[in-house]
Parts: structure tokens; C-alpha cells; sequence
């Protein structure tokens, strides 16, 4: 398997991460850019740490949803584990928790829904906090309640990853080099690394995101609209047999609700997960 981008920015993607990002600037939020002599300085918040957003895939947004966006929330330098001896500052893990409830809180005020998903995260074991935060039209039932209670914390940030999490992504890296060598093998390239912790359905005691962009040949045109003769039936069958051997080796396959096709995607991606034991 050959590496790809894992993360395909589209402009919606681009869009509501602008979006959520606009309104951390303005309630504090985000670094404050100036610029002197044409050059551009960045200032911390104070006290408050700062956040940044990233897209989410399609595949990895809430039911729902119509728009999704991870909102990375740094802690202030004071409260920041020390990488060289491994110790905590006093009240590290006040900080972590009062200011991430904060920045849900003010979130939600706003009309986003905004979690803590995934596995555990801590000042210990990490370097930031990542929350999901999406719009969807109506009331919410989701994520369920202790969605994830049992399951590990997050793979940490100081060291390497973790056995479980290598050996997860070793795992669906092997049943997708039999999709690449099968009878009905496809053409492209699978990528598969680990999801962000952010990113894990319910109940999920792993998660792997699996990316398939196929052959070159069946990709549109950037200047075109229309895809090129076959490209419907080499992504149908290309996604079809890549979660016909996920589901076939006992994962759950968490795709996007909207369909994928040649015509506006350049990839297709997957979350393959199980669930807590």
C-alpha cells in the first residue's frame, strides 16, 4: 500500500471549519495576529489556552450532522506537562477540564452541539484536547451515554504509539492487501492509519480510518464537471469490495450517509472499527 493524503480537504470541509473558527476568535479563543513591518506575530490567549480547527471526514460525522469540524484545544503554556522530566504542574487537570467545558458550553450557546468523544484524554497523556463539534437540524441523541466507558485512554503524545494501536492498524492494513491481491483486486491506493480518538463511533474499543483513492484514469477532471467513461462502476466496485473483506474480517464499517461518486469526490474513506469487549 502506498501513503496518500488522509485528510482530502473539500470546500465545505474548509467552510465550516472557518465557520466554528470565526466564532472562537471572537470569543477569545484563538491567537490574536499582528502584523509589524510586514511581519505577522502571533499572542496567546491568556490563561485560557488557545484552539485551533480541523475538518472532519464525512464518514466520522455524528447522524445527522450537516457539518463537522474538530475544534483542538491547546492548554496554556503554565499548565503544560514538562517533555523533559514528565511532571504535571498543579492544577493541570482543572485547566484541561474547566476550560474545555468552557469552550462547549460557549459553543453550544451558539447553536452547535459540541462533545469530549472518544477514549480519554489527559494532561498526562497528551498535549491537547481534541472536541467534536457539528451542526444537525433537530433535537440530538447522540453520543449515547458512557459511550466509551471501559475503553482505554488515547494512544499518548509523548512516546510512540501504543502495541493496541499498532497492531489495530497492522490488522486492517493486512485484509486491505488482500482486497489489492483478490480475484476481484482494485485499482488505486488504500491507505489505512488511526483514527483520531475524537473520531471513534460509540462503543468502539478501536478504530482505524481506511482511504481509498482510486486509479487516476477514473478520477474527474479539476476542470470538468463531468467523470470519465466507467468511473461509476470502478467506484462502485471498488467500494463495494473493499466493505465486503472490512466486513468479512469481523470490523464495523462506519461510512458517510451521502453517496460517493466520481463526479464530486477524489476519494472514498471508511472508518473500520470493533467494539469494547
Amino acid at each position: 500500500m502506498t501513503g496518500i493524503d488522509m485528510e482530502p480537504r473539500h470546500g465545505r470541509d474548509c467552510k465550516a471549519a472557518f465557520s466554528v473558527e470565526w466564532h472562537l476568535q471572537g470569543l477569545g479563543f484563538t491567537p490574536a495576529v499582528t502584523r509589524r513591518d510586514g511581519v505577522s506575530y502571533q499572542t496567546l490567549p491568556e490563561g485560557l489556552g488557545w484552539c485551533q480547527t480541523l475538518p472532519v471526514p464525512e464518514e466520522a460525522w455524528p447522524p445527522g450532522a450537516t457539518q463537522c469540524v474538530v475544534v483542538r484545544w491547546y492548554p496554556d503554556r503554565t499548565y503544560r506537562r514538562d517533555r523533559r522530566t514528565g511532571l504535571i504542574p498543579a492544577g493541570a487537570d482543572e485547566h484541561w477540564r474547566d476550560r474545555t467545558t468552557d469552550i462547549m458550553g460557549r459553543l453550544r450557546a451558539l447553536g452547535f452541539w459540541a462533545e469530549n468523544t472518544g477514549p480519554y484524554r489527559a494532561p498526562a497523556l497528551h498535549t491537547h484536547e481534541d472536541i467534536l463539534v457539528w451542526r444537525q437540524p433537530g433535537d440530538r441523541h447522540w453520543p449515547p451515554v458512557s459511550a466509551w466507558f471501559g475503553s482505554e485512554p488515547a494512544s499518548t503524545h509523548f512516546g510512540p504509539p501504543s502495541p493496541a494501536e499498532r497492531e489495530a492498524v497492522l490488522r486492517v492494513r493486512g485484509v486491505l492487501r488482500q482486497v489489492e491481491r483478490g480475484r476481484r483486486r482494485i485499482q488505486g491506493t488504500l491507505s489505512a492509519e488511526p483514527a483520531l480518538p475524537a473520531w471513534w463511533p460509540p462503543h468502539a474499543g478501536m478504530c482505524v480510518r481506511v482511504l481509498w483513492q482510486p486509479t487516476v484514469q477514473y478520477q474527474r477532471d479539476p476542470n470538468s464537471v463531468v467523470a470519465p467513461p466507467g468511473a461509476a462502476r470502478h467506484w462502485h466496485t471498488g467500494i463495494e469490495s473493499i466493505r465486503r473483506a472490512l466486513i468479512a474480517a469481523s470490523y464495523e464499517v462506519q461510512e458517510p450517509v451521502r453517496p460517493r461518486t466520481p463526479t464530486r469526490d477524489t476519494c472514498v474513506g471508511f472508518l473500520a472499527w470493533r467494539r469494547l469487549r
